[in-house]
């Protein structure tokens, strides 16, 4: 596998804040800050045009400079092409600053170099002909000889294919340097429109035509005077939207009730809301806010910086309700919902945000849904806030004891036996039936992989055809609705609270925010808040709010757990200076000198791992941190124990792999009690006593008897997966999860 850079990440023309780097092998990119580019380099990580010179970051074949410029998530200038290595003689393998890779003659690549540049190459002019040559070395070359191999390698394990009889050669050739429209007639719009994944030497036509049929497998397009919004068929991902032209016109819409238009009835709910609390205010006044059309979105929604609102909602909804609503969409910015998602089922996870934080403005304030009007002290508009009709609520959520995660794990849980038991009422077992929309909906985001690996001719799962195949996704959502309905929340099916067939998503993700890495997004949140808090305290007029304490401590600086841990192993190894073993290098000299000697013996032990299994780390993710505490304990020589807990310790076993580990099963899942961990820790049974504890947890406990252990066991970390962002560690460190 090699990685390159393939574009630069920047706040302005100037100032660069990461790369985009592509993975060559996997074929896909990832934007990443530029400290973290810094760190994988120092630590040997190899990124083929990237280096280190100085502490910073340089480009090894040809200058950052010449490399694409992606700003706000558009390309900014020019888009030069990045060459990842030559065919033959006749063409060269390249990809652009969207990661779209292909194969081209080398008079495409010339003919476009010219007016657009090569960013790791350079025009030769060599005995009349033309051709790109790598600034620094050489680039790879893959020789005709070895295509010609693979080729035959992949049509001897298709003997069925039609074109099992054409000439190998001939087709390979044609395959991966020619193109039937050639580049060089139109060198820039030609080459970037066709820049698709040619590596098994396929014909444009045929990728174009299987990406046809898998995005139309996997997503709804719904477009309005070149605004759109992408809508994942089974909920996994969030929407994506791209508006390039706002719906202005929508701003002037009468509210014949009130005789406000929708411009007038936005800003005097803001205004009611500065009274309220100034923190909202400014948030909403630092958001980029986009009036849409109802076919793009049905209420509102929000992205990581932008709120979109459908102007013919807003006409025809109540004033106090709009309150609440705006307010609901601020909450979502506030506790990072679309960053904190993960690799969560978008549809499930979107209806336990709603739930979490209806109940959070209602009991803010006071009021529950089907109450009047309220009004405020502080409103001096006469408006109020009122509860949004058709919203998410239950009365019985506890918004001091739950998470969002917690409630997201309990509907899934429900969802997941619901789903297992409609499917085999119908009789679906094995690969039959809907089996792939259950591997889509089971909590881990693989699904649609096992869909898009359907068979190639167009033939659905149930041997229908792939217009059946649309036909039966379009009501795909309708029945996963049903079943959300059925799901029991605090005793109440949440069918019978509001009306699941109408509920629609409010978390959006921007197509510009698509492609960004987590680091990049959570960076982006960060920026935003904080904006908003410097604005808020410059509003004045009001103590400083909770919400205010709140985004604080959400955008404080975050710890790494892996770093509390290896600073904690360095320091049980530290060495000293000691007589009882003098150093040798000064024996020859009749010199008696102190030698170095460990503070402890040179193998640590005592280690403690301890992972609250009712909290929200699923399989992969605990693998991904047992990998890396593996290679943390080898390098500094120590052993550990893995403590599986929630409201009793269930599960302990020493390990020194990561294969020894995986065979032992986490189990619990109940409530959390961190008691049951210090208790087995003093108990006969913890035959060697903890001398460095990493807690993995969401936080949701109480800690009152902890005088004693706080002097005993010392040296803990609290690794806080999700949950309470205000979690304060009884003693010892707290640090964010993190695997990445």
């Amino acid at each position: 596998m090699a990685v390159v850079m393939i574009g630069t990440i920047r706040q302005n023309s100037k100032s660069v804040i990461g790369v985009r780097l592509y993975d060559t092998e996997n074929e896909y990119f990832k934007d990443v800050p530029i400290n973290s580019v810094k760190a994988a380099l120092s630590k040997g990580v190899e990124i083929e045009n990237l280096g280190l010179q100085a502490g910073e970051v340089v480009g090894t074949n040809g200058s950052i400079d010449r490399y694409p410029v992606i700003i706000k998530g558009k390309l900014v200038g020019k888009s030069p092409l990045i060459v990842l290595n030559e065919v033959g003689d006749l063409g060269y393998d390249v990809v652009d600053w969207k990661g779209k890779k292909g194969r081209y003659k080398t008079e495409d690549v010339v003919a476009y170099s010219k007016k657009n540049g090569i960013a790791n190459g350079k025009l030769v002019d060599r005995d009349g002909k033309q051709f790109i040559s790598s600034i620094n070395g050489s680039y790879r070359r893959i020789e005709i000889e070895s295509i010609i191999k693979e080729k035959e390698k992949e049509v001897a394990e298709k003997s069925t294919d039609e074109n099992i009889d054409k000439p190998i050669e001939k087709e390979v050739k044609q395959a991966t340097v020619e193109n039937k429209e050639p580049v060089s007639k139109e060198p820039d719009k030609g080459l970037k429109d066709r820049l698709v994944n040619n590596k098994q030497g396929v014909n444009d036509e045929q990728t174009d035509k299987s990406k046809v049929r898998k995005n139309l497998r996997k997503r709804d397009i719904i477009s309005s005077d070149g605004n759109s919004i992408s809508i994942d068929r089974y909920g996994l991902k969030l929407p994506t939207i791209n508006i390039t032209n706002p719906y202005t016109e929508g701003l002037k819409l009468l509210d014949t009730n009130t005789g406000l238009t929708v411009e007038q009835k936005m800003a005097r709910a803001a205004l009611v809301i500065k009274k309220l609390d100034r923190f909202l205010f400014a948030l909403y006044m630092n958001l980029y806010r986009v009036p849409v059309k109802e076919d793009i979105i049905q209420t509102m929604g929000v992205s990581l910086d932008t709120l979109y609102f459908n102007c013919q909602f807003v006409r025809d909804l109540p004033m106090g309700q709009l309150v609440f609503v705006i307010e609901h969409e601020m909450y979502h910015i506030i506790m990072k919902h679309t960053v904190r998602r993960g690799t969560r089922i978008a549809e499930v996870w979107n209806i336990a945000t709603d739930l979490f934080i209806n109940k959070l403005i209602c009991d803010n304030y006071g009021i529950k849904p089907n109450d009047p009007v309220k009004m405020l002290a502080e409103d001096n508009y006469g408006v109020g806030i009122q509860f949004a009709e058709g919203g998410l609520y239950h009365p019985r959520t506890d918004v001091k004891k739950e998470t969002v995660e917690g409630i997201y794990d309990e509907l899934m849980k429900q969802y997941n036996d619901k789903r297992q038991q409609t499917s085999h009422g119908n009789g679906s077992t094995g690969e039959g039936g809907n089996s792939s929309l259950r591997q889509s909906m089971d909590g881990t985001g693989k699904g649609n992989q096992h869909r898009n690996e359907q068979s190639e001719n167009g033939q659905a799962e149930n041997g229908q055809g792939e217009n059946g195949q649309v036909e039966n996704e379009q009501d795909e959502r309708s029945k996963r609705m049903s079943i959300v309905a059925d799901i029991v929340y605090h005793g109440d099916k949440l069918g019978e609270i509001a009306d699941m067939g109408k509920s629609s998503m409010d978390l959006i993700e921007s197509s510009k925010d698509e492609s960004m890495s987590d680091e990049l997004k959570e960076s982006k949140s960060n920026g935003l808040l904080q904006r908003a808090l410097t604005h808020a305290r410059q509003i004045g007029g009001h103590n400083e709010s909770s919400l205010e304490r709140l985004v604080e401590e959400i955008t404080a600086p975050r710890i790494d757990w892996r770093t509390l841990l290896r600073a904690y192993l360095s320091q049980a190894t530290k060495k000293e200076n000691s007589f009882s073993r003098p150093d040798k290098r000064f024996i020859s000299r009749n010199m008696i000198m102190p030698g170095p000697k460990p503070f402890d013996p040179d193998k640590i032990i005592g280690v403690k791992v301890c992972v609250d299994t009712s909290g929200s780390i699923g399989d992969m993710e605990l693998g991904m941190v047992i990998s890396q505490i593996i290679q943390l304990l080898r390098a500094y020589k120590a052993e550990a124990e893995m403590i599986y807990w929630d409201t009793a310790v269930r599960v302990t076993a020493p390990f020194t792999n990561k294969e020894e580990l995986l065979k032992i099963r986490p189990r619990g899942g109940g409530g959390t009690d961190i008691t049951c961990v210090f208790n087995y820790f003093d108990s006969k049974d913890c035959k060697v006593k903890p001398k460095i504890i990493v807690v993995f947890t969401d936080g949701a406990f109480s800690l009152t008897k902890k005088s004693a252990w706080e002097k005993k066991y010392k040296d803990i970390i609290w690794v806080i997966h999700g949950g309470d962002t205000s979690f304060k560690p009884p003693w010892g460190k707290k640090a964010d999860f993190q695997v990445s």
